[in-house]
């Protein structure tokens, strides 16, 4: 954007250098109204303080805690509490016991067994084999008593036993 007035430095009479004539009265009016049209075109386009008041300035996080601050142009905050503080910072697997093991941020572990997550459901039974869920979480296939026919065994078998 460029200036709207050039400043011109008036000198007393009897100097003729700057005098009140039409041509410098009109360039000075002229700078005065292109300086009100900019005043009004700034006050129509400016964003109001009502509006601005509903608009965020500022985001914290506190990576501890998980809150998560907001602060608006009107000088109000607002705090999310948020789970972020309770996410595991790593996870590894403890061969021993067979569980997952989260390490959280306060220090604290975590253990997840693998095996909880394996239900009796998930395994169909059949006319020759059910299945046992035990109480540590272990599943074993069992065959049902009577249950296998010739058409299951190796013809090997049938006739080694004959």
């Amino acid at each position: 954007m460029q200036k709207a007035f050039i400043r011109r430095f008036w000198k007393n009479s009897p100097s003729k250098e700057t005098a009140l004539n039409e041509k410098n009265l009109n360039e000075l009016e002229a700078g005065v109204d292109e300086i009100d049209n900019r005043v009004i075109n700034l006050h129509l386009t400016k964003l109001d303080k009502v509006s601005a008041s509903g608009l965020i300035s500022d985001v914290e996080i506190n990576l501890e805690t998980g809150d998560v601050t907001l602060t608006y142009f009107s000088g109000s905050k607002k705090v999310y509490h948020t789970n972020f503080g309770k996410i595991a910072l790593n996870i590894t697997w403890d061969p021993d016991n067979e569980r997952l093991v989260l390490h959280m941020p306060d220090g604290s572990e975590t253990y997840v067994d693998l095996s909880t997550l394996i239900t009796q459901f998930e395994f169909l039974e059949s006319e020759e084999i059910y299945f046992e869920v035990s109480t540590d979480g272990k599943v074993k296939a069992h065959l049902k008593d009577y249950s296998i026919d010739e058409k299951k065994l190796r013809p090997n078998f049938l006739a080694d036993i004959k």
